[in-house]
């Protein structure tokens, strides 16, 4: 067995050619192909993400708001945890 790592181009219409030099005798063989597509190099990875977030908020929310909330909660809890610490100064 042997195993070779290439780069390769996929055509427009899908298409991947392999022709290579294998170093084996003639004869049947079993073939692996495993392809891993690698990004765009013309499309920025963050552009990727961008139609994750497209659909519009639902009517009535307020994401400040709601950051607000969150906030709120969050420092309450800290808050709460620090009353009920052994370690909390007087």
């Amino acid at each position: 067995m042997k195993t070779m790592t290439f780069t390769a181009q996929i055509a427009a219409d899908g298409k991947l050619l392999l022709e290579l030099p294998t170093g084996l005798p003639p004869g049947p063989a079993d073939v692996v192909v495993v392809v891993h597509p690698k990004p765009s190099s013309q499309l920025p990875r963050a552009q990727s993400l961008v139609g994750l977030f497209a659909a519009p908020d639902p009517p009535g929310f307020d994401a400040v708001a709601e950051v607000r909330e969150i906030r709120r909660r969050a420092t309450q809890e800290a808050e709460d945890e620090l009353e009920r610490s052994p370690l909390r100064m007087s």
